[in-house]
């Protein structure tokens, strides 16, 4: 892992060099370039579960996509009756062995499909399932594919789907998850790609991903983003843990290590195969933050362990000239807040001439990291007087290895941080013998800084910059049309309950009585899948109103910038923020918020250009937050006052267009590139880190 970290810096150019030519591979791949209506082969694995092989088999009737036939591959032919209402030709295929890669494998051989897609009795699909893969994988020349799938009982859509978008390719993110495919029903394959890998392995391990870590390396994955799969039983968890032996793994990297350690060579066919003769240094780096290594030939290691000493050696040479400036250190394609400050702070020093660099960083994040707005602007390496190191202190001891002491040694070194209470954690005060000064978003957190060190606290505000691609409409996202919309969203990640779900629907519920239907509100969660306890309660207590829609997945930004155009109010009856993203992007749109009236969000919210609810201090309770800190407290919200706010703001249009217009204008005049290139400026002309000349 040290080794990785080591050559993180060194692979950023040519990693986004890579990203860009799938981008542009994928964006070529033109539906109905190929065969716009194959034959699919429904190979379905009969057994002795007769409902769940009915409830299959009618998923299938369903389809809207006609050119079928079904095999059903079964030990007797007792499954005929089931098959008296079909209305596609079938055949029954009787196999020795109930080995479901064996039969599997049997059924395969009888039919007669340009494609196969298989699927496991008591899993279902969506109607529209097989024309979605055909339109998304065979017209576009693909050899195979998945899509989103969902727990057949529960509807939860593992959050490993939404990583997909996040990784270098699709291949690479079946190296990351825990069984991505999820189950044989999930899979899309041509003939010719089933003919190639000899079909499936009667092995160990679930057969899915034995055959998804052979096709990689053959022809690269397709990945629709629907969920048109219902399993019986799927994964939830999103990565493999460090101690995980997975056979289907250890046979992959023993295929790619038997090349040797010419990494220049390329054997497979998928041009984009996750393996070093296509991604180089980007691979290693990739596998050692999985923590991949131990699977890798010891000859392969030594010729990389060779390249990365003489890597860091061209960097010594390069870095003995400090330039004016700032390098900025970060997820630079992460999606999350501090990401997006960091994409704003450096957007700022373009737009105002400061000179600058973007170094990536690279950590198995739980977030998706499908950000590629910035790859134009990275560098392998620090090069400026300063740096500044947009990474908070609880992962900051994993960063700093992957920046060489070259890099770091003789500049000027900034933090930037975000928290969300009055008092810093103890846990974080080694990282401030790492630095010279820390700067941030707002005053609130100002405060809790200086509290926390003697060192020089700044304050930097972030850019707030809402770009949509397009106008979107409310039945993208499932919501009525006519309604009065009040949005509140959340990570439940970032802790539930912080973010305080619970307080906006009770709000919502005593503003407006059951029987007005009139007015709408809308919870948008993510990470439910990895905290199901919760979204079950959440559930729960929306269940009984059907004016409340919850959203619980991973939308890229344009989505959300999208979702906050089609609601009219922002609800965030926070207990703490550190900045309150989704209130200023809001207010940046022309929409009226409500704000609890704590922490960072006073930084842009008044009672002038919003609705700040009054609140009361109370205790964080034990396992609340990321640390427990004793005698710590955030707000507690007053419910009916922001009740009052909800009802007036629906039904008074003028008080409405008031807060809404002053909310935008203090975005748009203070919160803009302009104006933090202006203090970022400043900043550096007081340290002299810039040319005065």
């Amino acid at each position: 892992l040290a080794m990785s970290a080591a050559l993180t810096g060194n692979r950023a150019i040519d990693a986004a060099r890579q990203r860009l030519a799938y981008a542009n591979w994928k964006a070529g791949l033109v539906a109905g370039v190929q065969n716009a209506t194959p034959l699919v082969s429904r190979v379905i694995l009969g057994t002795d579960n007769v409902d769940g092989l009915l409830a299959s088999l009618h998923s299938v009737y369903a389809q809207s996509y006609k050119v079928l036939e079904i095999i059903v591959a079964s030990g007797d032919r007792s499954v005929e009756t089931q098959l008296a209402a079909c209305p596609f030709p079938y055949q029954i295929v009787v196999a020795d062995s109930l080995d479901l890669a064996a039969l599997l494998n049997t059924g395969v051989r009888q039919s007669a499909g340009q494609f196969i897609s298989p699927l496991v009795s008591g899993d279902l699909y969506h109607p529209e399932r097989i024309a979605k893969l055909v339109d998304g994988i065979a017209c576009r020349g693909g050899q195979w594919g998945f899509s989103a799938l969902a727990d057949r009982l529960t509807n939860q859509v593992p959050a490993s789907f939404s990583a997909i978008l996040g990784e270098d390719t699709t291949g690479f993110a079946l190296l990351g998850s825990a069984n991505l495919v999820g189950s044989a029903s999930n899979l899309f394959l041509s003939r010719e790609l089933f003919e190639k890998l000899d079909g499936f392995e009667s092995s160990s391990g679930p057969m899915e991903e034995h055959f998804a870590l052979k096709a990689v390396l053959e022809a690269e994955p397709f990945f629709v983003e629907a969920a048109l799969c219902h399993c019986l039983t799927v994964p939830i968890d999103t990565l493999r843990s460090s101690d995980t032996k997975s056979g289907a793994l250890q046979q992959f990297y023993g295929r790619i290590t038997q090349i040797g350690p010419d990494a220049q060579t390329h054997f497979f066919g998928n041009p984009f195969a996750p393996v070093p003769s296509v991604w180089d240094l980007q691979f290693v780096c990739r596998v050692g933050v999985l923590n991949h290594l131990p699977y890798l030939s010891e000859t392969m290691l030594q010729c990389f362990v060779s390249r990365g000493i003489e890597a860091q050696a061209a960097m010594a040479l390069k870095n003995q000239e400090l330039n004016p400036g700032l390098d900025l250190v970060s997820f630079f394609s992460g999606e999350m807040g501090l990401a997006e400050s960091a994409r704003g702070i450096a957007q700022s020093c373009h737009a105002g001439a400061i000179p600058f660099g973007l170094r990536s960083v690279d950590l198995n994040l739980s977030q998706r990291c499908a950000d590629r707005s910035m790859d134009p602007w990275l560098h392998d390496q620090c090069s400026h007087a300063a740096v500044v190191l947009m990474v908070n202190p609880d992962v900051l001891k994993n960063i700093l290895p992957q920046l060489g002491q070259n890099e770091i040694a003789g500049r000027y070194r900034i933090g930037y941080w975000y928290w969300e209470t009055e008092q810093l954690p103890e846990q974080w005060r080694y990282a401030l013998e790492q630095l010279d000064e820390i700067w941030v978003a707002t005053e609130f957190v100002a405060q809790a800084m200086r509290k926390f060190t003697n060192k020089p606290v700044t304050k930097i505000r972030p850019p707030i910059k809402v770009e949509l691609s397009r106008q979107y409409e409310r039945v993208e996202f499932g919501v009525a049309k006519e309604r009065f919309l009040f949005l509140f969203s959340f990570d439940f990640g970032s802790f539930s309950a912080r973010k305080n779900p619970d307080a906006a629907i009770l709000a919502f519920q005593q503003a407006f009585p059951l029987d007005r239907q009139d007015v709408g509100l809308i919870i948008k969660s993510h990470g439910g899948a990895n905290w199901p306890e919760k979204l079950l309660e959440l559930q729960q207590q929306i269940a009984r109103d059907p004016r409340i829609v919850l959203i619980d997945r991973l939308m890229t930004r344009d989505q959300v910038f999208g979702l906050q155009s089609v609601c009219d109010v922002f609800v965030s009856l926070h207990r703490s923020e550190g900045l309150g993203l989704g209130l200023a992007e809001c207010m940046a749109q022309g929409k009226a918020v409500i704000g609890t009236a704590y922490s960072g969000n006073l930084e842009f919210m008044s009672d002038e250009n919003s609705c700040l609810v009054d609140c009361d201090m109370i205790a964080i309770a034990k396992g609340q937050y990321l640390y427990d800190q004793p005698n710590v407290s955030w707000a507690e919200p007053h419910i009916a006052q922001a009740a009052w706010y909800m009802a007036k703001l629906a039904d008074d249009k003028m008080y409405y267009r008031q807060k809404a217009d002053a909310g935008q204008q203090t975005i748009l005049n203070h919160w803009n590139l302009q104006s933090t290139a202006s203090a970022i400026r400043q900043r550096l002309n007081q340290l002299n880190l810039l040319d005065q000349s």
